[in-house]
C-alpha cells in the first residue's frame, strides 16, 4: 500500500498546528526510500502520518484496531473530510471520507473508488462488494484488500506509543498471530460446531424420560442379576442344611426306637403314640405348607393382576401419545390440502411476479445510480463556496484599500499648497495625495472585477443549490416509491414461491392421510387388545385367588377334624415312665423342629429366587420395547462427543495454537536476519509458544527471549532489556511479522510508517536504527518508509524530507 496524495479538511491538529482548514500532501513529488516528516512539536505531523492509510481510524488516537474504537469527530471541527489516493499491487484507489459533524447525527460517508484509466469508478472488491458510501461496506472492502487492521498496525505501521508484542496480553497476541497465519476463520467453524453440539444436547434432553426409564430398568436388572448368584448359593446351602436335619431326624427316630425296645408294651404304646404324634405333626406341616403355599399363590395372582394393569396403562399411554402425534400431523396435512387452489394459483402467477420483481429492482438500481450526479454537483458546490469565501476576503481588503485612497486624495483640496506654484516634490503630502488619486480608478476597477466574479459565482451557487435540492427531493421521492414497489413485488413473489413449493407435497399429504387413518385403526385395535388382555388376566387372577381361598378353608376344616381324632387316640394310650424313652423323644422332637425350620428357609429362598428371575425377565422385555430409544440416545451421545471434540480442535487451544507453535521459529529467523544485518551478531532472539508447568505438562504462552552475544549468550526476556534495545528489537519483530505475512498471503504493503520510534536511542543506536530501516526495505521488498523523527541527524540521513510548515492549503 503506497499513499500518493492526501487531503485533510477540518482536522483540529492541522488547524492548531498550521492554521489551515485544508492541507494537501503530495507524495508523488518526493523521491527516495526514507522520507522524513519534519516540523516542530504540535504542527500536525502525527495527524498527517496517522491518515496516510485507508483504514477508518487514527492509530495514535484509537483505543484498539477497529473503527468502533475511534471517532473522527473527536479530531474534526464540524464538517470535514479525508481524501487519500493510494496504490496497492498495481491498482490505484481513492478513499473519500466525508464527516458531517455540524448536526447531531454526526453521519459519516465512506467511498472507495478505483481508477479506470480516465476517471474514478466505485470500487468492486473480490468478495463482490460495491462501494455505496456505507461505512460497513467500506471497512469490509479495505480489509479484503489490505487485511485486518490489527495486523497492519502491528507490523508495517508503528504509531506513536503503539503497543508492542512484549507488552500485549496472551489473548491479543493469539488473535494477532491467528490473523497473521490466516487461521482465525477456524474460530467461526468452532462456534458452528458448538451450536451443533447445543442442538444435539437439546435433542438428547427431550429423550431424558426414556433414558431415565432405561437406566432404571438396567439398574434393577443389574442389581437383581448381581444378587441372584448369592441367592442361589444361599438356597443350595439351605437345601444342604435341610438334608442334614433330615439325617439327624432319622437318627433321632432310630434312637427312640432303640430305647423303646426295652419294654415291649411301652414300646408298642410309644410307637403308637409316636405314630399318632407324627400324624399330628404331618397334619401341622401340611397345614403350614398349605397356608404358605396358598398365601404365595394369592400374592402371585395379585402381582399378575397388578402387572397386567401396569402394562396396560403403559401401552395405553404410548397409544395416547401416538394419537396426539397423529392428530397434529393430520391437522397440518389437512390444512395443506385445503390450500390446493391457492398453490395452483401461485404456480401460475410466479413467472409474472418474477418479472415484476426484476423490473422493480432495475428501477431502484437506476435511481440509485443517479445519486452520483448529485455527488458531483455537491463537490462543485463546495469548490464554489470556497472560492466565494476567498473573493469575499479579497473584496474586503480591496474595499478598505479604495476607501483609504479616496480619503487621502481629498487632501488635494485641503492642503494650503494645493493651488499655488509649489512643486510637488517640495511637498510630500501633496505628492502622496496625487499618487493616491491616480490609483483610485485602478483599484476601483479591481473591486468591480471582484464584484463581477462574486456575482457570477453566487449566481452559479444559487443555481446549483436549487438544482441539488430539486434533484435530491425528486430522487428521494422516486427512490421511496420504487423501493416500496420493489418490496411489495418481493413479498408477493416470496409468498407465491412459498405456496408453489408446496405443490410437490400435495400427493404426499394425501398419502399421509391414508397412512394416518391406517395408523389410527391399528392403534384402536392395539388399545382394545391391551384392555381386553388386561381385563382377562385380572379376572383370571381374581378367580384363581378366590379358588385358592375356598380350597384353603376346606383343607383347614379337614386338618382340624383329622387332628382332633388323632389327639383323642393319643389321650387313650397309656403313658410310660422310662426316662431314656423321654430323653430320646425330646431329642427326636428337637430334630424335627430343626428339620422343619430348615425346610421353611429353603422354601422361602426358592420362592425369592423364582420371583427375582421373573422380575429380570419382565424388565428385559420392557427394555426390548425401548431399544430404538436406546439406539437414538447412544447415537446422540456419540455425535455430541464428536462435535465437542471438533469445537475444541478448531478453537484457540487447538489447531490455531499448533499453527502458532509452528510459526514461532520462522518469525525468529526473519527477525534475527534483520538484527544480524543491522547490528551484527550481538543480539538474537527466540519466540517461545509453550512453557513447562509444575507437573511437567506444557501450557500455551507467547514469550520473546533475547540472547546477548557480548554477555556470553546470556538469555533474558525482552521486557528486561533497556528501553532503546526494546525499540529496535520490537521493530525487527514487527517487520518479521510483515515479511512472514507477505510471504504467506502474497500481499505486499509497499510502504512502512513509523512515528517517533527513536526517542529512547543513543546517537549510535539512532544510526543503527536507520540502517535497520534500510535493511527492512531491502529484505521486505518495500518501496519506502515515511517516518517522523525530531533528531536532526536522522532527518539528515533521510533521502527526502517533507516540512509541514511548507505545505499548501486553505487558511482558516
Amino acid at each position: 500500500m503506497t499513499p500518493q496524495t492526501l487531503t485533510l479538511t477540518g482536522f483540529t491538529g492541522i488547524r492548531k498546528g498550521l492554521g489551515l482548514k485544508t492541507v494537501t500532501v503530495d507524495l508523488t513529488a518526493v523521491d527516495g526510500s526514507l522520507i522524513a516528516l519534519v516540523g516542530p512539536n504540535g504542527r500536525g505531523k502525527t495527524t498527517i502520518l496517522d491518515n496516510l492509510h485507508p483504514y477508518r481510524l487514527m492509530p495514535f488516537r484509537a483505543k484498539g484496531y477497529t473503527a468502533r474504537t475511534f471517532s473522527f469527530y473527536d479530531q474534526v471541527d464540524g464538517d470535514g473530510g479525508k481524501d487519500l489516493i493510494w496504490e496497492h499491487e498495481g491498482v490505484l484507489y481513492r478513499s473519500a471520507l466525508v464527516f458531517k459533524g455540524a448536526n447531531k447525527t454526526q453521519k459519516t460517508e465512506a467511498y472507495l473508488f478505483q481508477y479506470n484509466g480516465s476517471g474514478w469508478d466505485p470500487a468492486i472488491t473480490a468478495d463482490g462488494l460495491t462501494s455505496d458510501g456505507k461505512t460497513n461496506t467500506y471497512d469490509s472492502q479495505i480489509e479484503s484488500i489490505l487485511g485486518h487492521p490489527q495486523l497492519f498496525f502491528s507490523s508495517v505501521f508503528s504509531a506513536q506509543g503503539s503497543k508492542t508484542l512484549d507488552s500485549a496480553g496472551a489473548g491479543e497476541t493469539k488473535e494477532l498471530m491467528g490473523e497473521l497465519l490466516g487461521v482465525n476463520h477456524l474460530l467461526k467453524l468452532a462456534e458452528r460446531a458448538r451450536r451443533v453440539k447445543s442442538i444435539l444436547m437439546d435433542r438428547l434432553a427431550s429423550t431424558r424420560s426414556a433414558k431415565d426409564r432405561i437406566n432404571e430398568l438396567e439398574g434393577r436388572i443389574g442389581s437383581n442379576e448381581r444378587a441372584l448368584p448369592q441367592m442361589r448359593a444361599d438356597l443350595f446351602a439351605k437345601t444342604a442344611e435341610e438334608k442334614a436335619a433330615m439325617r439327624q431326624l432319622m437318627a433321632a427316630n432310630a434312637k427312640l426306637a432303640e430305647e423303646d425296645s426295652a419294654l415291649q408294651e411301652s414300646i408298642r404304646h410309644d410307637i403308637r403314640r409316636h405314630e399318632l404324634t407324627q400324624l399330628l405333626r404331618g397334619i401341622a406341616g401340611r397345614k403350614e405348607r398349605g397356608e404358605e403355599d396358598a398365601r404365595s399363590r394369592i400374592t402371585s395372582a395379585g402381582d399378575r393382576a397388578a402387572r397386567a394393569d401396569s402394562e396396560c396403562s403403559e401401552t395405553l399411554r404410548l397409544i395416547k401419545e401416538r394419537r396426539a402425534e397423529i392428530a397434529v400431523t393430520k391437522a397440518t396435512t389437512t390444512s395443506r390440502l385445503s390450500q390446493r387452489a391457492e398453490i395452483k394459483q401461485a404456480e401460475d402467477s410466479l413467472p409474472a411476479l418474477n418479472a415484476d420483481l426484476a423490473t422493480a429492482k432495475l428501477k431502484v438500481s437506476e435511481i440509485r445510480g443517479r445519486k452520483e450526479d448529485v455527488a458531483e454537483r455537491l463537490l462543485r458546490l463546495g469548490t464554489i463556496e470556497a472560492s466565494i469565501g476567498e473573493i469575499k476576503e479579497r473584496g474586503t481588503a480591496v474595499a478598505a484599500e479604495l476607501a483609504g485612497l479616496r480619503h487621502r486624495s481629498t487632501l488635494l483640496e485641503t492642503v494650503p499648497c494645493s493651488g499655488g506654484h509649489i512643486h510637488a516634490d517640495q511637498c510630500k503630502l501633496l505628492c502622496g495625495a496625487r499618487q493616491d488619486r491616480d490609483l483610485v480608478p485602478q483599484v476601483s476597477a479591481k473591486r468591480e472585477d471582484l464584484l463581477a466574479q462574486y456575482l457570477a459565482l453566487k449566481s452559479e451557487k444559487e443555481t446549483l443549490d436549487s438544482d441539488i435540492k430539486l434533484l435530491q427531493s425528486e430522487l428521494a421521492l422516486e427512490l421511496f416509491s420504487a423501493e416500496n414497489a420493489m418490496n411489495r413485488a418481493q413479498r408477493a413473489r416470496d409468498e407465491a414461491f412459498f405456496l408453489a413449493s408446496l405443490a410437490a407435497t400435495l400427493d404426499q399429504a394425501e398419502e399421509m392421510l391414508r397412512v394416518l387413518a391406517d395408523d389410527e385403526a391399528r392403534l384402536t385395535a392395539q388399545e382394545d387388545a391391551a384392555q381386553s388382555k388386561a381385563e382377562s388376566e385380572k379376572r383370571l387372577a381374581l378367580v384363581e385367588a378366590d379358588e385358592i381361598r375356598a380350597d384353603l378353608e376346606i383343607k383347614r376344616e379337614e386338618w382340624a377334624s383329622e387332628s382332633a381324632a388323632i389327639e383323642l387316640q393319643i389321650e387313650e394310650i397309656p403313658t410310660g415312665n422310662t426316662a431314656a424313652v423321654d430323653q430320646a423323644r425330646i431329642a427326636q422332637e428337637q430334630a424335627e423342629k430343626q428339620h422343619a425350620a430348615a425346610q421353611r428357609s429353603s422354601r422361602d429362598l426358592s420362592t425369592r429366587v423364582t420371583q427375582t428371575e421373573a422380575e429380570i425377565s419382565a424388565d428385559i422385555e420392557q427394555l426390548k420395547t425401548l431399544e430404538s430409544e436406546r439406539e437414538l440416545i447412544t447415537t446422540l451421545e456419540g455425535e455430541i462427543a464428536h462435535w465437542d471434540l471438533l469445537a475444541k480442535c478448531l478453537g484457540k487451544d487447538g489447531i490455531i495454537a499448533l499453527t502458532i507453535d509452528d510459526a514461532g521459529p520462522q518469525l525468529s529467523s526473519l527477525a534475527n536476519d534483520l538484527l544480524l544485518r543491522t547490528f551484527g551478531p550481538r543480539f538474537s532472539l527466540s519466540i517461545r509458544t509453550q512453557r513447562e508447568k509444575a507437573d511437567g505438562d506444557l501450557a500455551e504462552t507467547f514469550k520473546i527471549v533475547v540472547f546477548d552475544g557480548e554477555a556470553d549468550g546470556e538469555e533474558a526476556p525482552l521486557e528486561a532489556m533497556s528501553g532503546g534495545e526494546r525499540i529496535w528489537i520490537n521493530r525487527a519483530i514487527a517487520m518479521a511479522i510483515a515479511l512472514f505475512h507477505g510471504a504467506a498471503s502474497g500481499r505486499n504493503y509497499g510502504t512502512l510508517f513509523t512515528d517517533e520510534a527513536d526517542g529512547a536511542l543513543d546517537p549510535a543506536r539512532k544510526r543503527h536504527f536507520m540502517t535497520l530501516k534500510r535493511a527492512m526495505i531491502d529484505i521486505g521488498g518495500f518501496n519506502r518508509e515515511i517516518f517522523i523523527s525530531h533528531t536532526p541527524e536522522l532527518q539528515d540521513m533521510a533521502d527526502a524530507t517533507i516540512r509541514v510548515e511548507e505545505l499548501a492549503g486553505d487558511p482558516v
